[in-house]
């Protein structure tokens, strides 16, 4: 039944052929990584807890099984993985101290990049029908937290912005009808957060636009699709116009064609859900809604940048209307950038530019696929700090890991690409 909602890729790439560790540790390294996500952030849970400890150690196992079969030097990417590990446990051991952590980040973020950069080359066929099992789920799940009508679809859930986990029939509702939650206008799916699931999606958006080498609309783009307009999130649809026209101007025809008419199922998307949620509709795209969250995100950035941690701002619209906002930390991961000393983020900033240069000298000896998930990759790193200080987290590089395409073709040192 599933075979028959994927489309055939095996027409676009080659048959991946892995043995059943390598296959296990491909299929559960996303899984693992978005079930320690959701566990460590139910504190109050002793269980829910020791599984988020206990899938991220999984997920580090599965990283290094997928990395040291997939690429040559082997032995640097080990010490790399002792080094990861030494960092966290220094970081149990004295605490969250600015030179330690900036390690274990920077280990971190190597890491899980180049786990899923190997994923992306060399299994893109299970890597894409991961992708699409999640989202098969999630789709589902989303619409009944949108409805209000089932409350354990917000078990997983634990950012609930204060105002508890009360949930109101919404389908048909206009708008001032029902109370809006935030539990209900950006569901979070199997997530614990809104946020992380719209980085979620706009990952999986991108593999499902540059997977498919076709000017067709298949039947597996509907549930990914489906969850990116659900979550409701500027981010995402920001970044869904960003990577549209990137491929509309710069892709080839067919791949034009498919980006033009992923629009138009995106539009009859947005269509649908004002037609059943008006009242959400009219909410999260009402123009003081996109204000409210840009403004908060530039004096946030501002008050980093003066060294101050904003905890809170009155902003007032065109028509007059003042709106409280309370902030318990950064708001953006470009935030907790600007908060360090200025010698790092301009070092930052430096070494940056370095690797955009060597990105963009390297990028046309890639395949057509390898290049659009290569581009479209930038376009993620640099917009999903937007939205979220998650920079320490490893779903985060995970997701940015199709940036480092051009350096490990270009090097050759991938198992087999030669």
């Amino acid at each position: 039944m599933l075979n028959s909602l994927l489309p055939p890729i095996e027409k676009y790439h080659d048959i991946d052929h892995v043995d059943f560790l390598e296959w296990l540790a491909v299929r559960l390294l996303l899984l693992s990584l978005i079930i320690s996500s959701v566990g460590n952030q139910h504190l109050d849970s002793q269980v829910g807890m020791f599984v988020g400890q206990l899938c991220g150690w999984f997920s580090l196992i599965f990283g290094l099984f997928i990395i040291l079969r997939s690429y040559k030097n082997y032995r640097l990417f080990f010490l790399l993985f002792c080094g990861l590990i030494a960092a966290r446990f220094f970081r149990v051991a004295v605490g969250d101290v600015m030179l330690f952590q900036s390690i274990y980040t920077i280990f971190l973020a190597l890491f899980y990049c180049y786990a899923s950069a190997a994923m992306i080359i060399k299994y893109p066929l299970i890597t894409i029908k991961t992708i699409r099992w999640i989202c098969y789920i999630s789709a589902p799940l989303m619409l009944l937290q949108a409805m209000g009508i089932a409350e354990w679809s917000h078990y997983l859930r634990t950012d609930d912005h204060g105002q508890g986990f009360v949930q109101y029939p919404a389908l048909f509702s206009d708008y001032g009808e029902i109370p809006l939650t935030t539990i209900q206008t950006r569901p979070s799916g199997i997530f614990h957060a809104n946020n992380l699931l719209s980085l979620f999606a706009v990952f999986a958006c991108v593999l499902q636009l540059a997977t498919i080498r076709d000017k067709h609309i298949f039947p597996s783009d509907i549930p990914v699709f489906l969850v990116a307009v659900l979550t409701m999130s500027k981010f995402v649809f920001v970044v869904l116009i960003l990577i549209f026209l990137r491929q509309i101007v710069f892709a080839g025809r067919s791949e034009k064609i498919r980006a033009f008419k992923l629009t138009l199922l995106v539009s009859f998307y947005i269509s649908a859900y004002a037609f059943l949620f008006p009242g959400f509709f009219e909410y999260n795209f009402s123009f003081q809604n996109y204000y409210l969250g840009i403004m908060i995100r530039l004096y946030d950035i501002l008050s980093a940048m003066d060294g101050i941690q904003m905890t809170g701002a009155l902003i007032t619209n065109a028509a007059g209307v003042a709106t409280l906002y309370e902030s318990t930390g950064a708001q953006s991961g470009y935030a907790i950038i600007f908060s360090l000393p200025k010698e790092i983020w301009l070092l930052i900033g430096i070494i940056g530019l370095f690797v955009a240069y060597k990105f963009l000298k390297r990028i046309n000896i890639l395949s057509p696929y390898h290049k659009d998930i290569a581009i479209l990759s930038m376009i993620l790193l640099f917009t999903m700090p937007v939205i979220t200080g998650f920079l320490t987290g490893p779903l985060f590089w995970f997701f940015s890991g199709g940036i480092l395409l051009p350096f490990i073709i270009s090097s050759k040192s991938i198992i087999g690409y030669e």
